[in-house]
């Protein structure tokens, strides 16, 4: 199992570098735009909880309880509400 996480926590950083940069271009697009949208900053934020959750994931995957895990699903539901309901906005 602690390869399993650190494999994931790799992953996720990975994709976190992928939505980190698609944000930064959204946010330009917007405002090169001037649309008033704010989806570029929301998926920054999306970025930042992902970093907190891989740091999260990463430190406890040595650990058999399971309260790392359960932070980290809590952060990776708020990134997906911020996500879900900023986009185009």
């Amino acid at each position: 199992m602690k390869v399993t996480k650190l494999v994931v926590g790799i992953l996720m950083i990975v994709l976190r570098v992928i939505i980190f940069f698609q944000s930064m271009l959204a946010g330009v697009g917007n405002a090169i735009a001037a649309s008033g949208s704010h989806s570029g900053s929301a998926g920054l934020l999306v970025a930042l909880l992902y970093i907190a959750s891989i740091i999260v994931y990463i430190s406890t995957r040595k650990l058999v309880k399971l309260g790392g895990d359960i932070a980290g699903l809590i952060m990776m539901i708020i990134a997906w509400l911020f996500g879900a309901f900023n986009v185009g906005v």
